[in-house]
């Protein structure tokens, strides 16, 4: 999954993407159509008809049939109101201003077009733009429908987009923003991420957990597995000594006043070093124990719903 540049347009920019640093990318000039007419419409786009389905904070624009579109937008609803209850604290979650849009691309040339440089090795791509650090602009760019592949990268994306809702993105940082992702992804993609983990731990590719807190980008791609899944396990870790709203606060704090001071704070632990110390002693012997974010009814549903449409 990827997250493509984070716009502010007073001037800052936080640009941040699974393989390297692109350019934003903005909706201009791609075959989406811009309004729908009802609630549910079809509409012409450059020779494509492209399915409208708009809820209360979504507007879905697919390539598909009518009930895929219905079913994806119903989806997102869900999606978002687990995760803001999970990380912010917030059900039920008052209502955004501003729509996220959701567009299922009808080829894969098509998805990479639109979203750039990197594109062929995502699934989905989260787009967040903001102005006087209000957000203006929530989209999520996806594949065509690849069954699980695409809903671990609309859960993946997604959570990107709800934590924007508390942290400005030039606060956030990589290891955190892709950690807290992670914990969205379904079971068997946690488990490649976490064999990733092991093989860097093996061939000591993982980083230091102070090296790893002071990234500004991502890694070089040798690198990247281990990064996302050394991201995702010291989220975890940090999750499971308190609760997840307590790791935003925490991640809130070392912005503010530093790493040693928001560990002491909220887990009572003394600096990076004993962090880094604890979190490698509770990998020995284990297998993959990320602390998930989605309960595993909420993947059965939606594959099952999937696999009978």
């Amino acid at each position: 999954m990827a997250i493509r540049s984070i716009v502010t347009r007073c001037g800052v920019i936080a640009g941040i993407s699974l393989v390297l640093f692109v350019a934003a990318k903005s909706s201009v000039g791609q075959s989406v159509p811009r309004a729908a007419s009802a609630r549910v419409s079809a509409t012409k786009a450059r020779g494509a008809t492209w399915q409208i389905r708009e809820t209360v904070n979504f507007r879905v624009c697919s390539a598909g049939d009518r009930e895929s579109a219905e079913r994806l937008a119903a989806r997102c609803e869900e999606l978002r109101e687990h995760l803001s209850g999970v990380w912010l604290n917030k059900r039920p979650v008052a209502a955004w201003k501003v729509r996220c849009q959701i567009v299922v691309h009808a080829t894969d040339r098509q998805y990479e077009r639109a979203v750039g440089r990197g594109a062929e090795s995502t699934v989905g791509s989260a787009l967040i733009e903001t102005e006087a650090s209000k957000i203006v602009t929530r989209k999520i760019d996806l594949r065509p429908d690849r069954g699980t592949e695409t809903q671990t990268a609309l859960a993946h994306e997604l959570t990107h987009i709800i934590i924007a809702d508390r942290i400005d993105r030039s606060q956030l940082p990589p290891w955190a923003d892709e950690g807290i992702a992670v914990l969205a992804d379904c079971p068997a993609k946690q488990a490649a991420h976490f064999d990733d983990l092991r093989r860097g731990l093996d061939g000591d590719a993982a980083f230091r957990i102070g090296e790893l807190f002071t990234l500004s980008h991502y890694p070089a791609p040798e690198r990247m597995g281990v990064f996302y899944g050394q991201s995702a396990s010291l989220a975890s870790f940090l999750v499971a000594r308190g609760t997840p709203c307590e790791f935003v606060r925490f991640l809130e704090l070392a912005a503010v006043e530093g790493y040693d001071s928001a560990l002491s704070s909220v887990y009572s632990i003394g600096d990076v070093g004993q962090l880094e110390r604890l979190w490698r002693k509770s990998l020995k012997g284990r297998d993959a124990n990320f602390a998930r974010q989605l309960p595993g009814k909420l993947w059965e549903l939606a594959l099952a719903d999937q696999a009978a449409n």
